[in-house]
């Protein structure tokens, strides 16, 4: 599998780093808070929105997946002959 704009290797490995390191950052930001509700929410927004961001820039598709530049259905509408 090969990323479409860079066409090196997509690394399911980096994705699921990336995502270990956002609960771990939200557990901790969350066991750092004082004891109230409204504190330890308030805590977890820096990992969460980190996390909404990178999905956003990356445009929420799995490590790997070619983006949407329509080759795909270009491709599975010609025929061989």
């Amino acid at each position: 599998m090969t990323s479409a704009p860079t066409g090196r290797p997509g690394r399911m490995s980096a994705r699921v780093s990336f995502l270990i390191g956002v609960v771990a950052s939200i557990v901790a930001n969350v066991l750092a808070a004082p004891d109230n509700l409204v504190a330890r929410v308030i805590s977890a927004r820096p990992a969460l929105a980190l996390l909404l961001v990178v999905e956003m820039l990356t445009g929420g598709r799995p490590a790997g997946t070619p983006a949407d530049s329509g080759k795909e259905v270009e491709e599975s509408f010609t025929t061989s002959p």
